[in-house]
């Protein structure tokens, strides 16, 4: 009996899982098929939902999922670990100590963040792709806030309280009420009113509207409820370096 035919999928994000779910429902019940996915994690992650965990809404429990129960009978083989080398000639892919054949690759590895060269953007700001990114995120804001209640000159404390988000995208409009919410529904109620009176949030955003890619009515709604909320909006600005 011959092998099946080995589709390997590299990634396990948004476009590896729905790619691998949608060719086992072409190929569903074909034996003559093997689906294989590898992965750096054993579990999904839903990105959308990670500005809530940065700002303290959800735990980071809520937003993944085991692998294997989210692809469940899909899912033929995976691999945990890291895609390092592809053969094209030889149709292998080395994942750390394996070596893993294939007849057909699909590429979904993800993209990591792009710092666009920016002076000192990769060393001073946060990027916001996974779980570790949300909560370094949320430990920061906590951390700036204790500080900068032992901070007496007023015009330090609020330059020390002045959050920025570069980016007027979703996640950076989500990420901005959010924290808003956090600082004035959370931090009150732990903090002085001088402190919380010397708290600010600024979204920059480089295009003339926020989320440029949804319709007008969304994009005029989202700048309403954002300088309604007490954010500054800065648009058609430029971030040219990081301090």
């Amino acid at each position: 009996m011959s092998r099946p035919i080995k589709i390997l999928i590299i990634g396990n994000g948004f476009g590896g899982v729905y790619a691998l779910k949608n060719l086992h429902k072409f190929f569903h019940n074909d034996k003559k098929i093997e689906l294989a996915l590898v992965g750096e994690k054993n579990y999904f992650l839903f990105t959308p939902l990670l500005h809530e965990v940065a700002t303290g809404g959800i735990n980071p429990g809520n937003i993944i999922e085991p692998i294997r129960k989210v692809l469940g009978c899909c899912l033929d083989k995976f691999y945990l670990g890291k895609a390092e080398i592809i053969n094209f000639d030889s149709h292998t892919v080395q994942v750390e100590n394996a070596l893993i054949s294939y007849d057909y690759l699909v590429l979904a590895p993800g993209a990591e963040t792009n710092f666009y060269n920016i002076p000192g953007a990769e060393e001073y700001s946060f990027p916001l792709k996974s779980i570790a990114d949300a909560i370094k995120i949320k430990n920061r804001c906590i951390m700036v806030m204790e500080r900068a209640s032992h901070v007496e000159n007023r015009i330090k404390r609020k330059n020390m309280l002045r959050f920025v988000v570069v980016g007027g995208g979703p996640t950076g409009v989500e990420l901005a009420a959010e924290l808003e919410e956090l600082i004035k529904e959370t931090f009150s109620s732990y903090y002085p009113e001088e402190i919380m009176e010397d708290t600010s949030i600024v979204l920059i955003q480089k295009s003339p509207e926020l989320v440029p890619a949804f319709g007008e009515k969304i994009r005029k709604k989202s700048l309403e409820i954002l300088r309604k909320k007490g954010i500054e909006v800065m648009l058609t600005r430029f971030v040219c370096g990081y301090q």
